[in-house]
């Protein structure tokens, strides 16, 4: 059985819908995604979220290394130095 779970979660407080650049597991699944909320528009679901999903990147007894990059236009995953 296997468990939702968050790598990183760098947000500025509780609930789904503030700043925040967040990177993990989605859901039960076997894939992980990677993404920043900008709530600099105030309100509570109006901000912008960019997100990017990797699919079937979680492999049972697999040890990988991740990486993640954002600059201005791209959000860009690498495992273990591949995209």
């Amino acid at each position: 059985m296997r468990s939702w779970q968050r790598i990183f979660d760098f947000s500025t407080g509780p609930g789904p819908a503030n700043d925040a650049i967040v990177f993990g597991q989605l859901g039960n699944s076997n894939d992980i995604f990677f993404e920043v909320y900008d709530d600099s528009s105030g309100g509570s679901d109006n901000g912008t979220r960019h997100r990017i999903i990797v699919e079937d990147a979680i492999i049972e007894g697999e040890r990988a290394t991740w990486n993640v990059t954002i600059d201005d236009t791209v959000l860009c995953p690498l495992k273990t130095g591949s995209l």
